[in-house]
């Protein structure tokens, strides 16, 4: 279920507006790259949440990470990043998803915290639909993660009132600063592979107030 929300989210990385993240990944259903570089929760793990109100949809993200790799001697570009997945389409399409992504399909966030909190790192921030809000800061444990994604891209992508959508969550995770290796986490296997399956992270929208 995706609940409905009474106050607003402050899209601002604190997570404080946020009762309880109650879907954890400690036991992925997924690890590719280098899986054999992933040791259990206590390498990397994270816990996630889905809200709604009238105006957006909201998602939070605590990550857990042992080593916090923030970039790598060997290049410029190579930290560890979090990936999140947000497909509004309708069924079947939606449900029934294994490919290759194409533009505005739908949403990916690829994010890293920055030196400044004000300004994460963002991929392709400026193709994401107008209103979208993005936050990635760094944690004592590792990162947290907020977005906010205005309720009309999710009833444009269904074609009427959203009820359902698909969802994805990964960390890449770097443990040694000096080696360009990574284990890549996934909640529920990413869409492109043959371990994926129909409909999995499918979130529910719920009216009820909890």
């Amino acid at each position: 279920p995706c609940i409905r929300r009474e106050v607003p989210v402050i899209v601002d990385g604190r997570l404080d507006e946020w009762k309880e993240l109650p879907f954890v990944c400690d036991q992925p259903e997924l690890v590719r790259e280098n899986a054999d570089s992933y040791t259990g929760p206590q390498d990397c793990s994270f816990r996630i949440a889905l809200q709604h109100d009238d105006r957006y949809l909201y998602f939070a993200a605590a990550v857990t990470d042992d080593v916090f790799v923030r970039q790598l001697a060997s290049s410029p570009v190579k930290r560890d990043w979090l990936e999140v997945l947000i497909d509004a389409r309708p069924d079947p399409v939606r449900s029934a998803y294994i490919g290759d992504e194409k533009p505005n399909e739908f949403l990916i966030f690829k994010m890293a915290p920055s030196d400044d909190p004000a300004k994460p790192l963002v991929v392709g921030l400026n193709r994401l639909p107008f209103g979208v809000q993005v936050v990635c800061v760094r944690s004592e444990t590792g990162m947290l993660a907020e977005i906010a994604v205005p309720v009309s891209y999710l009833d444009m992508k269904q074609g009427g009132p959203w009820s359902r959508l698909r969802f994805n969550m990964a960390v890449s995770d770097f443990d040694d600063p000096e080696r360009d290796v990574l284990a890549q986490i996934w909640w529920k296997p990413w869409w492109r592979t043959k371990e994926s399956y129909a409909g999995s992270g499918t979130f529910a929208k719920r009216e009820a107030l909890r």
